[in-house]
């Protein structure tokens, strides 16, 4: 009787131990571009390329317009002003579908036309775009999360009348399949609409990346 209680005690723990390490690599972020020394210039073709630190088009590149200082990108600059070496040395347009670029110390998605500037903050980095309301006459900030591991893009902020209100629904999902700890704190929490970020910097900083 004592052999066997011994037997199931040492089960018991032999499971929490493999459950933890279980835990444990599936909070292991290994993505590139988040541990790299050096951010490596080009253009990326798709969102691998950049989750790896590897663009595929390793060229000079710069706007179009000639006031701005060469190989510098911009925020919220077109994505039609791109314009890359040609055959005969000239700058010419870059007309390829791709889905950012780098420019040696910042990456910049291709969003709805325009290059974003991505702060590389852990897992769930971030963006901010502008969006088109009332009837596209003016347009108001938009805060997005990138998972760096799948690609998916989180819309955090809405627009509803006038006013910008935080999604509340899209921050809570993200914080009960990544931390149930920190998903029942950011519930119980009554300035929860003002500490979103705070919440997802805090879950970036818990993951381990490698």
């Amino acid at each position: 009787m004592k052999r066997a209680l011994i037997f199931l005690i040492l089960i018991f723990f032999c499971g929490r131990i493999n459950c933890q390490n279980t835990d444990d690599r599936n909070r292991i972020v290994q993505e590139e571009i988040l541990t790299a020394d050096t951010l490596i210039k080009g253009i990326y073709t798709n969102f691998i390329e950049f989750q790896q630190n590897k663009p595929s088009v390793r060229t000079d590149f710069r706007s179009n317009e000639k006031n701005l200082p060469v190989n510098n990108i911009y925020k919220n600059m077109a994505v039609s002003r791109l314009m890359v070496p040609g055959p005969n040395g000239d700058f010419t347009p870059f007309s390829s579908t791709h889905w950012g670029l780098c420019d040696g110390e910042h990456v910049f998605i291709n969003f709805k036309g325009k290059y974003q500037q991505i702060s590389l903050d852990g897992k769930y980095s971030s963006f901010t775009a502008s969006i088109r309301a009332g009837y596209g006459i003016s347009s108001i900030k938009t805060d997005y999360l990138i998972n760096i591991e799948n690609g998916r893009i989180i819309k955090i902020n809405k627009v509803a009348g006038y006013k910008n209100k935080v999604r509340l629904k899209s921050v809570k999902k993200i914080l009960h399949e990544e931390d149930l700890s920190l998903y029942g704190e950011f519930k119980q929490d009554d300035n929860k609409k003002m500490m979103a970020f705070t919440y997802i910097k805090r879950l970036n900083e818990s993951l381990k990346y490698k």
